[in-house]
């Protein structure tokens, strides 16, 4: 067996990250042999972008990995991308999750961190509010074991 064969047996997960980290190690770690990560640097993608509509190109971007990849599961990095643009990375995730309904969604902190982080900020601004409400009502995140284990590889 080729390791295009075996590629292609591992099930496809898409880390959505605030920094670059070890794809290689990763996919050739024992402990996440069933899987094959791939990466969208969401704080590059922010960050990089002249438009003033940052929300439209980070999920722009998402989309086109999400058509490349087709994952089973998006892992959402809660690091630094979520700190500066919480709002925008989050509205992304959940406009992913809408268009594609399939792909299970968890945060590597879970949930009850980013309903915390929200509930906290300084500015509650009305967007806040609507994502936590958008959050909380529905059934767009997943937290099971198998979402528990991938989140891992990013703590």
């Amino acid at each position: 067996m080729t390791n295009a064969d075996q590629t292609i047996d591992k099930i496809p997960v898409l880390l959505l990250v605030s920094t670059a980290i070890d794809l290689e190690g990763l996919n050739h770690s024992p402990r996440f042999s069933r899987y094959q990560f791939h990466l969208l640097d969401a704080l590059h993608t922010l960050e990089s972008s002249e438009s003033a509509n940052t929300d439209i190109q980070l999920l722009t971007r998402l989309d086109e990995v999400i058509q490349q990849v087709k994952p089973v599961y998006l892992i959402v990095h809660l690091g630094l991308a979520f700190e500066r643009y919480p709002c925008t990375l989050l509205t992304t995730v959940l406009n992913a999750k809408e268009h594609y309904p399939l792909i299970k969604i968890g945060f590597d902190r879970g949930l009850d961190y980013v309903i915390n982080c929200l509930q906290n900020l300084s500015n509650a601004e009305y967007n806040h509010k609507l994502i936590l409400q958008r959050l909380v009502n529905s059934q767009l995140i997943s937290w099971d074991e198998e979402i528990i284990h991938l989140a891992s590889c990013l703590g």
